[in-house]
Order: structure tokens, then sequence, then C-alpha cells
């Protein structure tokens, strides 16, 4: 702050090491954060710390105890600072940054930014006679409409912007988050998340379905989701992450930057998906050598891997190298081929998104 007006706001996410700090070192984490962003306001001149964490009021003139605290007090030698103490209650405003959902976040970027679809979404105010009738009640009596606030000249329900009615621009909206790299051509329920955090207008849903079911780039490239027939035999529910994963390789791609081959791996817990583009033609040599650098290094390595039955996996290499490791190897058959559906569901979303983000230019998928 500055003559008692914010002109900074720093957020950052803890991760599993500063987590597991008592409360006193993660204040401190953030005091040394702090600084070290903001360094070059603060060399050279007297500044104060806010803080409402009452022991660190004493970091001065206290005993060092901890071994981070011999470790940061050093990276704050140099700095002429002083540390005050503020309660909890007085400290609303850091409190209201940090803690407001992300979609609130977004709206409040949104209607703090003049943007032509934010103008567009006022002259629907004007033009729906019901959103006039609840702007000038809210006006007269701001609880006049429960979820209904108007403030700083923007009409919000539950913290997100009004539409009135207008279908065009209700389609520009829902295109916003769903033809974009970012949406992915993505199904009903992931589109209609994503426009209803930060858009409220009656018969939102029905209109999002209409959309996605009528989008041309889904209907040439996405296929039709029917019902297996027969029995399924489920494997067994991971208790851990990284622990049981599946693999598989999608081929036949277009080249691209020289590579033809994604090398997709899944972990069946989290469903979380790591994707590796390969040179064709590769070994199993090569491909335990991607998969120690991008998995390996980040989760380690998995009590079971399920897999087809590529000529990579049956490689005597890749038995004699993951036996060694202790890892049991788990291989589909042609009676039992849904073992390895998960990552083929996997790989079947990556390829509708690859169609329908790069099907123009099919060449530049690796990018």
């Amino acid at each position: 702050m500055q003559e008692g007006h914010p002109i900074a706001f720093l957020s950052k996410a803890l991760g599993p090491r500063q987590q597991a700090l008592s409360a006193y070192e993660r204040e401190m984490f953030a005091i040394l954060q702090a600084v070290a962003k903001w360094k070059h306001y603060l060399w050279g001149r007297h500044f104060r710390i806010r803080t409402d964490h009452v022991s660190l009021k004493h970091l001065l003139d206290q005993k060092v105890t901890y071994p981070s605290q011999h470790l940061w007090l050093t990276k704050l030698l140099g700095f002429d600072y002083e540390i005050e103490y503020r309660k909890g209650k007085d400290n609303v405003a850091i409190d209201a940054l940090s803690r407001i959902p992300s979609g609130q976040l977004s709206t409040m970027i949104m209607t703090s930014i003049s943007t032509p679809i934010m103008d567009e979404i006022k002259m629907t105010w004007a033009s729906d006679v019901s959103l006039k009738h609840i702007i000038r009640d809210l006006l007269h009596d701001p609880s006049s409409h429960p979820h209904y606030t108007w403030v700083n000249n923007h009409l919000n329900r539950k913290g997100k912007i009004v539409v009135g009615h207008n279908p065009a621009l209700h389609n520009k909206l829902i295109a916003l988050y769903h033809d974009t790299a970012s949406g992915g051509h993505s199904g009903v329920v992931v589109t209609a998340q994503k426009v209803g955090s930060l858009f409220y207008w009656k018969k939102q849903q029905k209109h999002i379905r209409q959309f996605v079911r009528e989008c041309s780039i889904c209907q040439q490239n996405k296929h039709e989701n029917v019902l297996t027939p027969g029995l399924l035999q489920p494997l067994p529910i991971p208790l851990a992450l990284f622990t049981d994963i599946s693999m598989d390789f999608i081929e036949g791609l277009p080249k691209s930057e020289g590579k033809e081959v994604i090398f997709v791996v899944v972990d069946r817990f989290s469903k979380y998906a790591h994707f590796m583009a390969l040179i064709h033609p590769y070994s199993a040599s090569s491909v335990a050598r991607v998969f120690m650098d991008n998995v390996y290094k980040l989760h380690g390595l998995p009590a079971t891997i399920v897999s087809d039955r590529d000529p990579v996996f049956l490689s005597h290499f890749w038995q004699q190298l993951f036996q060694h490791q202790g890892v049991n190897l788990h291989h589909s058959t042609a009676y039992h081929p849904q073992s390895d559906g998960q990552t083929e569901v996997v790989n079947r979303c990556l390829e509708h998104y690859l169609r329908c983000m790069s099907g123009g230019s099919p060449h530049q998928w690796s990018k």
C-alpha cells in the first residue's frame, strides 16, 4: 500500500512442503515472499509490514530457534522495516481478496474492465422490461430483491453478471467458453459450469444444451455415446495416487514438427493424464526414457501398469526393466479388451480436442 491505497496484490498457493510448516513459519514465509516480490520498491527506505500473526511482531527481538528463521532472516538483512500487528477483524481487505471464489473474481475483472461484451450486456438491461423493474427497485431499496445486487452500476445475481434476453448475445457468451482453445469444444456439463460461474440468464442450461448439440464442429468430430453391450468386469479401485497407471499410444497422426505419435499415461485413481509426443519409429528404450523424464520424476514408480499388447510393452527390455523395479505389468487380452478402456477413453477425449482445435491445420497439432 502507498498513502493508504493498495497498489499491488500478490496471491500464491502453498505447495505440499509449505503446507506442512507451522502457522508461524507459513506467516514468515509470506513476509519473505512479499519482500522478495516488491524489493525494488523497498530498497533504501523504511517500510512497515502489517500482519495478523501476533508472534511475528517480535521477530527482530526474539531468540532465533527455528532453522528456517536462520535462513529467512538472512534474506531480510539490508532492509529497513518494522513489523506491525493488526487484528484479524481489521484485516478485511486482504481476507476479502484471498478468500473470494474464482468465479466471482473473474466477474470482478470483467466488470472492472470496459469490454465490448460488457457494453452489450448493459444494453440488454435497458431492453429487458423485467430487469429494468429490478434495477429501479434496487436503486430505491437494495433489499427489495434478495438475490440481486446493484453495485458500481452493474447488476449481479448471487455474484454473477445478469444478462438480459438476447439470444445472439447468449450464443456469443457460450461460444466464448466452448469454441476457444481453453474450452476445447467441451460437452454440455463442462460448458455449463464455465458459463454459469460468471453469467446468469433465464433457461441458461437449455440454451447451452441446444448450442452444444447444434455445434457443427462437435457434430463432425465427436462420436455418439452408446451403451456397451455385455457385462463388464472392472479393475480393482486403486488406493493412492499414481500407484496404478495405464498407458497407450495414439498413432497415425500427421507429422508435426517431426512428431507422429502421442504417448498417453493415465493415473487410474485421479484420472490425471500425461501426454508426450514421440518421433516415429520409437523403441522400448526411447519410450522408457520419456516415461522416466516425464512421469517417474514427478510421481515415482507405480505398483501396476495396465496396457494393451503393443510390441513395445511386450518387448524383453520393457519386461525386464519393470520386473527389476518390482512393477507388475498387466496386459489386456482379446477376450477382455475393456481392461485398458480408461486410457482409450482419455485417448478419445484428446483426439476430439485435436480434431476440433487443429482440424483445419492438422500439421500444427503438436503445438
